[in-house]
């Protein structure tokens, strides 16, 4: 620098601080660019993990509620299915049925009621996954 007088000099790429002849010269490049790069970087990817989990939200809840409708209807198709093995038992007590029949009601009214169970545990582990996506304490939304 020409000028021993001037200390400091700011433009928009460097900062440039002069010192007395017997100094060396320092000269800052980049370096304000390159704090406001790295902040907006954060910025970005702050925004991206929002966006994310967002999604990760939205999918639990629709996980849920795909659970709890399937649920219902399969709650009602073991319903029918009891009620069908006891017409069925009936009818078989009564001679009007084989035993194969029996048989047959009996591991439809099983399937039922383990699609059922497995719905419930879909459920459960859809609650879980929201819960450990929001932070919340474990068996806290199932209650």
């Amino acid at each position: 620098m020409n000028n021993q007088n001037q200390i400091l000099n700011l433009n928009a790429n460097n900062v440039i601080i002069s010192v007395p002849s017997s100094f060396k010269e320092v000269t800052f490049k980049n370096s304000l660019s390159s704090e406001y790069q790295r902040a907006y970087d954060t910025l970005k990817a702050l925004e991206n993990e929002k966006k994310n989990l967002r999604r990760t939200v939205d999918s639990s809840l629709r996980s849920i509620k795909q659970s709890q409708e399937s649920i219902k209807y399969k709650q009602a198709n073991v319903t029918l299915a009891q009620k069908t093995y006891d017409m069925t038992a009936e009818a078989y007590n009564r001679g009007a049925k084989d035993l194969l029949t029996l048989q047959n009601a009996n591991t439809s009214l099983l399937n039922a009621q383990v699609s059922l169970k497995s719905e419930v545990l879909t459920l459960v582990k859809a609650i879980l996954n929201l819960e450990n996506t929001i932070g919340v304490e474990f068996g806290t939304l199932g209650k």
